[in-house]
């Protein structure tokens, strides 16, 4: 699933192509993704102008005058930009869900092999109330050491499995997860109400150089995930410990281990990570 630098990526990239633009018309392959009848969809969007691109946690909001058109890409959503009359033409990929058209001929394209995305459409009453369960966002000014340290302490699962949670910190899944705890060297498994003091920081500052590097270099592509362009992001190249089963630690030469828990893998070193 793509999480905050994957998401942020493609938010920067189509902000730069489709705000200002008109949307004309609105092509619906698959109607399970949508979660208001389509028609509403059309009634309230066609015509109208996309004013900004913004993010929450890992979905996309696309404001359309008051009304928010906001994605979760889930596990293989993806969003492809096309200029007007593009030769090789992804729309007729078999995985395309859903097109936006713009009065420029530039065309907004939705693929998603699985089809688990779901696609909103709210007034701002409605966003504020579906987003209200989303917790900090970790590159904002709100996630402070005392805030984090103040959800740490209300939490007795282990500090991999708070990470991945939603309603405390935004934005961070298995991937960042793992690699946030090696650089910050805490064992995964630690209850995270009892982390001490230096961890608490160490694990601030890790999430943040994780996050803004993966984000320099335009997220991470295991599978699915690709850019606006169509291109894979590059942070997969700088990965120290998820992936690397049985390898030797960057630090030590340890082998790095895998643990596996509620289906998902985390990838650590027994000895960095005591």
């Amino acid at each position: 699933m793509p999480e905050l630098p994957e998401v942020e990526t493609i938010r920067k990239d189509l902000a730069h192509h489709i705000v200002g633009q008109t949307i004309e018309q609105l092509i619906f392959l698959r109607s399970n993704i949508f979660t208001r009848e389509l028609n509403d969809f059309k009634r309230l969007l066609t015509n109208k102008k996309i004013t900004s691109v913004n993010r929450r946690a890992k979905l996309l909001l696309f404001m359309v005058d008051d009304l928010s058109l906001v994605t979760h890409l889930r596990m293989t959503g993806v969003y492809i930009f096309e200029k007007k009359n593009k030769s090789n033409s992804q729309i007729t990929q078999k995985h395309t869900r859903f097109i936006i058209s713009f009065n420029s001929g530039d065309k907004l394209i939705y693929q998603d092999q699985r089809a688990l995305g779901k696609i909103y459409l709210f007034d701002e009453e409605m966003k504020q109330n579906f987003f209200i369960k989303y917790g900090v966002e970790p590159l904002e000014s709100s996630f402070t050491i005392n805030k984090l340290t103040s959800l740490l302490s209300k939490r007795r699962i282990n500090i991999k499995q708070f990470l991945l949670d939603q309603r405390a910190v935004v934005g961070i899944g298995n991937i960042y997860a793992s690699e946030i705890l090696f650089l910050s060297k805490i064992n995964p498994i630690t209850p995270a109400n009892q982390l001490k003091k230096s961890q608490i920081r160490n694990l601030k500052k890790s999430i943040l150089i994780i996050l803004k590097s993966a984000l320099a270099h335009q997220g991470t592509t295991i599978s699915d995930y690709r850019k606006a362009d169509g291109e894979s992001g590059n942070f997969q190249k700088f990965l120290k410990v998820y992936g690397h089963e049985k390898e030797p630690c960057p630090n030590c030469k340890e082998e790095i281990k895998r643990m596996s828990s509620y289906a998902r893998s985390t990838f650590y070193c027994p000895r960095c990570q005591i």
